[in-house]
């Protein structure tokens, strides 16, 4: 199938397997695909999404051609714990971002993985970046990451080379053109074979979508999703947790973390402070309660997601004492190569 094909295939809902796919793909990475083409299956990919099966064949076609460094799953699997989501709905703090670390901060290993911002300077990797935090340069970089620190970053070896081809084709357009596309397929490209996974999802109509596309990756995945449409568990409302084996579990409003506050308390505060600020902040413990308690609920769930501990609530008070005692802000100077925060952090008001 031609690329002109595959576009009219997409634009007329036939959708399109694997196989096209991965011949589309293979015409990008050798630049003799029709800059107007891709452009074209891009923007029809990303308009409407495509159907599940449509989805898993092109996530599938991208997963197929290693990175530049070989297999990254080389060596078996990581044995960390990773954090996605799919971005959107209502703006946060980076939650997702500060929950790594603080888990990592108590002893559970996590490999976090993300995008930067389509819409502003908030994604995971413009906060890292920020904060110094670097990126891992290889597979065996981010294991090394892992064994060492307890923490890494996916860098770019993690991810499809076609993704980088098709942006180069595309230019000028801006990938944030394709953004509903890539947030719903970004949680499962990055080549990491992780022990476990967390991803929130914001949108409910990305629900059935999602539970195909997990099944692409060779470890178990836990997706969560509140009414409030953010991506990460919320101590603000209930969160619906559907487990690997379809189970759907319910973490109620006040079940695991103090439920008291908005999720509104949940955004960045107009006053200045970027990404990279309010994670640290986060960590800290100055933001409002909500956001503290919402930070430690997702580190519970990385810590009983990981085995480091058996119960929710074992798990949250281990994520608080993180923020309380300053281990969580102990390991971010660690990370940057900042000198050890004086006076550990302030008390937690989760």
């Amino acid at each position: 199938m031609s690329g002109t094909d595959l576009l009219l295939a997409l634009v007329d809902g036939t959708g399109a397997g694997q196989r096209e796919f991965q011949d589309f793909l293979r015409s990008a990475s050798t630049r003799t695909a029709d800059r107007a083409v891709v452009v074209g299956v891009l923007t029809a990919l990303s308009r409407t999404l495509p159907d599940p099966a449509t989805a898993v064949a092109l996530a599938a076609a991208l997963r197929e051609v290693p990175g530049p460094d070989g297999d990254a799953g080389a060596g078996g699997p990581v044995p960390a714990v990773g954090v996605v989501g799919t971005g959107g709905g209502p703006r946060t703090v980076n939650l997702s971002t500060a929950a790594a670390l603080l888990a990592a901060s108590v002893g559970v290993p996590v490999v976090k993985s993300g995008s930067r911002a389509h819409r502003s300077g908030g994604g995971a990797l413009d906060a890292l970046g920020r904060l110094g935090v670097p990126s891992s340069r290889s597979a065996a970089d981010l294991r090394d990451r892992v064994r060492t620190r307890g923490f890494a970053v996916a860098g770019q070896h993690a991810y499809p080379p076609a993704l980088t081809a098709l942006a180069r084709i595309a230019a000028p357009v801006p990938v944030r053109t394709f953004s509903a596309l890539l947030n719903v397929l970004g949680p499962f490209l990055a080549g990491v074979p992780l022990a476990a996974q967390l991803t929130g999802f914001s949108d409910p109509a990305h629900r059935t979508h999602l539970l195909a596309l997990r099944e692409l990756v060779g470890h178990p995945v836990w997706l969560c999703s509140n009414a409030d449409g953010v991506d990460e568990l919320l101590s603000t409302c209930d969160n619906e947790l559907v487990h690997p084996d379809g189970r759907v579990e319910v973490i109620a409003r006040g079940q695991v973390a103090d439920g008291r506050g908005r999720t509104a308390d949940l955004r960045p505060p107009q006053d200045g402070r970027d990404g990279a600020d309010l994670v640290r902040d986060l960590l800290a413990g100055n933001l409002a309660p909500a956001a503290t308690a919402t930070v430690c609920l997702n580190a519970a769930a990385l810590a009983v997601l990981a085995g480091t501990c058996t119960t929710w609530r074992q798990g949250y008070d281990l994520a608080r004492d993180g923020v309380r005692d300053g281990t969580a802000l102990r390991l971010l100077d660690e990370l940057t190569g900042a000198p050890e925060t004086a006076g550990g952090a302030v008390a937690a008001r989760a």
